[in-house]
């Protein structure tokens, strides 16, 4: 029954926040903390920028790279999809 979907669903997310962790443990620590600001957390570039104390341009860059590294590990584990779906920015 539903119940039982539910449980599932519970069980496929945590699969996928344990894979994501595992994912930004990769990056280096600037990239990772570029993209948890930017796109875990959704703070703006500017904002984001002022708390790791660098410029708007140099936390553009970080996001990007680590997004694309993010990306790549998540297509290697044929995830890429799933992520797709839900950030298309």
């Amino acid at each position: 029954g539903d119940g039982g979907e539910v449980l599932h669903e519970d069980y496929l997310n945590a699969q996928r926040s344990k894979v994501l962790y595992a994912v930004l443990d990769e990056l280096a620590p600037q990239l990772r903390e570029a993209f948890v600001l930017r796109d875990v957390m959704g703070h703006s570039t500017k904002d984001a920028a002022a708390e790791l104390g660098i410029s708007a341009g140099n936390l553009a860059v970080r996001a990007h790279r680590a997004r694309r590294k993010v990306e790549a590990r998540l297509e290697a584990l044929g995830w890429l999809d799933d992520y797709k779906r839900g950030s298309d920015d």
